[in-house]
């Protein structure tokens, strides 16, 4: 059993829900989730730092599950005390960990060298929106969250690929999101993703 089944609320029943997306902080000290999330990064890394990219349904399972666990932790964590007298506070070690490693650049990266499906595409929609709605810390703050983010919008952009009618619900309130979190300087690379004509749709099969 997952160690982040222990960590994570429960659903009536006993059971953890299949995706659950977190309430509030963890309640686990910060080294424990950190010690959980570096254990689902590793079985993530042993996938996605493979030459080529896998094609089978069950590497992308076990990326996506291990990847829902990871992103609820950094949602749920909180930053670390600031400096003696005052100034920001520090990056909680989780997220200092993404920013390090560029963690959320590399998931995204191997999404797309695959292929990105309209599956893998509403999953990875619907994880940034949760993260970036719900985390403790300001992420957009930190180009190792952002540059991920304006490159999953880039796909959505891209005349072959598109964003399903099903999906975008999802990609307008993220880009919402996106607009309202991220500083002034970086505002204008979100703002351009939100332009109607960076949005095509996806394209109908020829004759369909």
């Amino acid at each position: 059993m997952s160690w982040l089944s222990r960590l994570n609320p429960r659903a009536p029943g006993g059971r953890p829900g299949p995706s659950a997306t977190p309430t509030g902080p963890c309640t686990a000290d910060p080294e424990t989730c950190l010690m959980v999330f570096e254990n689902h990064w590793r079985q993530v890394a042993w996938v996605v730092e493979q030459r080529e990219p896998s094609s089978s349904s069950d590497d992308l399972a076990a990326v996506r599950n291990h990847t829902d666990q990871m992103l609820c932790l950094l949602a749920e964590e909180r930053p670390g005390p600031g400096p003696d007298g005052g100034g920001p506070p520090a990056l909680g070690p989780i997220l200092e960990l993404v920013v390090t490693e560029n963690i959320l650049e590399r998931l995204v990266q191997w999404h797309l060298r695959r292929g990105l499906d309209p599956d893998s595409q509403g999953a990875l929609l619907k994880l940034f929106e949760m993260l970036i709605g719900q985390s403790q810390q300001p992420l957009l703050q930190h180009m190792a969250v952002l540059q991920p983010l304006l490159g999953l919008l880039g796909a959505c952009a891209d005349p072959q690929l598109g964003c399903p009618p099903a999906l975008e619900n999802s990609l307008v309130l993220l880009l919402n999101q996106g607009v309202q979190k991220t500083s002034e300087p970086v505002r204008p690379q979100v703002e351009e993703a939100c332009r109607p004509s960076a949005l095509p749709r996806r394209r109908s099969p020829v004759g369909g």
